[in-house]
């Protein structure tokens, strides 16, 4: 909980543009992959979402599960995609081919264009 806290604190003072976000977040390396240990951390962080004042939009929530699962040594992909017509972007976490952040059917429309 303290963690979630301090990684919302953090997420929302600031205002970092994409470019900034590719920087900090491409040079994380090193982070273990443990399907079983990321699914139960992206599990608790369901679980803390809903107790955060303000939890933004797409951006912003990713940005929040990419740097809880990074706190428990614990790496995924952070993915942005849009939709040509009518133009829409969204971003979303994946581990390998598997979406961990939302229901793999809700990206569809998507075609992903940058991945950090």
């Amino acid at each position: 909980l303290v963690t979630f806290g301090v990684i919302w604190v953090e997420a929302v003072r600031r205002r970092p543009t994409l470019l900034d976000l590719s920087r900090r977040y491409a040079r994380r390396r090193g982070r273990r992959s443990d399907p079983e240990a990321l699914a139960a951390r992206v599990e608790v962080f369901r679980q803390l979402l809903p107790l955060a004042p303000w939890t933004g939009a797409c951006l912003l929530q990713a940005e929040l599960l990419l740097r809880f699962v990074n706190a428990a040594d614990l790496d995924a992909d952070w993915v942005f995609g849009v939709r040509t017509f009518p133009f829409l972007a969204h971003c979303w976490l994946q581990s390998g081919d598997r979406c961990i952040s939302e229901a793999p059917e809700t990206l569809t429309v998507y075609r992903p264009i940058l991945v950090i």
